[in-house]
C-alpha cells in the first residue's frame, strides 16, 4: 500500500514539476500563481486530505489509496483558484524572464496611469510602431489582451494601454463619450511625443468603437485595427454562441494569465467589484454604452474622415453573439477602399485575442502597412534629395 501512496504522491509532484518547466496551456498556468516553496505541499496535502477523510470514514486501506489518487485533480483545482495577478507579476522589476517585454507604469498628462510594454529584443529588420490599445467596455486595460500584448512585443512593437474613463478600481472619473475621446487623444499624443515611431490604434469591442471615432476626428495614425467593433449596441443582443465559444480549445489560453474565475468576463453585476464601471448619477452602464456608440454616428462620419487613406483592419467573428457580423460589413463599407474586413469563421465576441491565427493575421497585416509606409517615406526622401541637388 505504501508504494502505491508514494507513487500517487510522485505523480502529483511530477505534474507540478512538468508545469513549471513547460509552456503548454493547462500546465503553465497552474504553478505560476503558487509560491515555489509551497506548491509541492499543496499537491501532496490535497491528496492526503482526501485519503485521510476516506480512511476515517471506515473504508479500509484500499479506499485511502483510491482517495489519495482521486485527490490529485482536487489539488489541481484548489491550486488553480489562487489569483495569478498578471499585471502585478508583469510589473515586477526584471519580471520572471519568460516574456518578450519589460513592463512599466507611465503617468499621462490627464492624471491617469498607463501601462507601457517595451520589447526586450526587437527584430532588427522589422518595422516597428507604438501600439495604443483600447480595451473593451466593462473590463479593464489588461483583461483579455494578455496574449495580444505578448505577440505584439515579440514582433518588436511598443504597447501602451490605459483604463477607459469610468473603468478600473480606485478611479473616480465617470464613463462618457467625451471622456473617452480625451483619454484616447492623451494616449496618442504621449505615444507620438515619447518615441519617433508610427502610432497604431488597436481596439476591441467598445474600445474598437473609440478607435473608429478617433479616425473620424483625426488624421495622425499610421494604421488602425478593430476587433469586434460595433456601430450600434443593443442591450440583450447576446446568444448561446458565446457560451458555446467556451468549448473551443484556444479559449483556455487565458489560463496562462488568470485562474478560471479571473478569466471569466464581467457581465451585469457579476465581478463588478473587480471590474467597476462608473457612470453619471449611477445610471445603467449598458445604457451608457448604447448612448455612447449611438452618439458616435460611425457609419455617417467615417466616410467624411480627415484621412481616408489610413489603412484599417476590421476583424469580426461570424459567430459573435454580442455584435452581429453585419456591423463589420457596414463599417467596412463606410471606410471604403482603405478598409480590409476579416470575417473569422466560428469566432465569438469573447475569444478573438486568444486565437493564434487571428493574432498572426493582425500582426502580418500591420507589418505590411508599416512596410508600405516606410517605403513611401524613403521615396519621398529620395525625391527631396534629388530636388535639393
Amino acid at each position: 500500500m505504501l508504494p502505491l501512496l508514494l507513487a500517487a504522491a510522485g505523480a502529483v509532484l511530477g505534474v507540478q514539476a512538468l508545469a513549471l518547466a513547460s509552456a503548454a496551456p493547462g500546465l503553465l498556468w497552474l504553478p505560476r500563481g503558487i509560491p515555489r516553496g509551497t506548491w509541492p505541499l499543496l499537491g501532496v496535502g490535497g491528496c492526503a486530505a482526501v485519503a485521510g477523510a476516506v480512511w476515517l470514514g471506515g473504508g479500509g486501506w484500499i479506499w485511502p489509496a483510491a482517495g489519495f489518487t482521486a485527490g490529485i485533480p482536487l489539488a489541481v483545482v484548489l491550486a488553480s483558484m489562487r489569483p495569478l495577478h498578471t499585471e502585478q507579476r508583469w510589473l515586477c522589476k526584471g519580471g520572471d524572464g519568460a516574456h518578450s517585454f519589460h513592463a512599466s507604469v507611465t503617468h499621462l498628462s490627464d492624471g491617469s496611469v498607463a501601462l507601457l510594454f517595451e520589447p526586450v529584443a526587437p527584430p532588427p529588420a522589422s518595422p516597428r510602431a507604438t501600439v495604443v490599445l483600447c480595451h473593451g467596455g466593462g473590463n479593464d486595460r489588461l483583461y483579455g489582451l494578455w496574449y495580444l500584448i505578448e505577440r505584439l512585443t515579440e514582433a518588436g512593437h511598443r504597447v501602451v494601454t490605459a483604463h477607459l474613463p469610468g473603468h478600473g478600481r480606485g478611479g473616480e472619473d465617470p464613463f462618457g463619450l467625451q471622456a473617452c475621446r480625451d483619454r484616447t487623444d492623451v494616449l496618442v499624443r504621449w505615444a507620438r511625443e515619447a518615441v519617433e515611431e508610427p502610432v497604431v490604434l488597436i481596439g476591441q469591442s467598445m474600445g474598437a468603437a473609440v478607435v473608429l471615432d478617433r479616425l473620424a476626428r483625426c488624421s495622425d495614425l499610421a494604421a488602425a485595427v478593430t476587433v469586434s467593433a460595433p456601430h450600434e449596441l443593443r442591450v440583450g443582443s447576446s446568444s448561446v454562441n458565446e457560451a458555446l465559444g467556451l468549448l473551443q480549445p484556444h479559449i483556455y489560453r487565458a489560463l496562462r494569465y488568470a485562474n478560471p474565475f479571473e478569466a471569466l468576463p464581467a457581465a451585469g453585476g457579476f465581478k463588478r467589484g473587480a471590474f467597476p464601471v462608473r457612470t453619471q448619477d449611477g445610471r445603467s452602464y449598458l445604457r451608457e454604452f448604447e448612448r455612447c456608440v449611438d452618439a458616435m454616428q460611425l457609419t455617417t462620419r467615417l466616410p467624411l474622415r480627415p484621412d481616408p487613406s489610413c489603412p484599417v483592419l476590421l476583424i469580426h467573428g461570424d459567430a459573435d453573439g454580442v455584435i452581429p457580423v453585419q456591423q463589420a460589413r457596414d463599417l467596412g463599407q463606410a471606410l471604403g477602399s482603405a478598409a480590409h474586413v476579416e470575417i473569422v469563421e466560428g469566432m465569438t465576441h469573447l475569444d478573438p485575442t486568444l486565437r493564434r491565427s487571428v493574432m498572426t493575421t493582425l500582426i502580418h497585416w500591420l507589418h505590411q502597412q508599416l512596410e508600405a509606409e516606410r517605403a513611401q517615406t524613403r521615396q519621398q526622401a529620395k525625391r527631396l534629395r534629388r530636388g535639393a541637388m
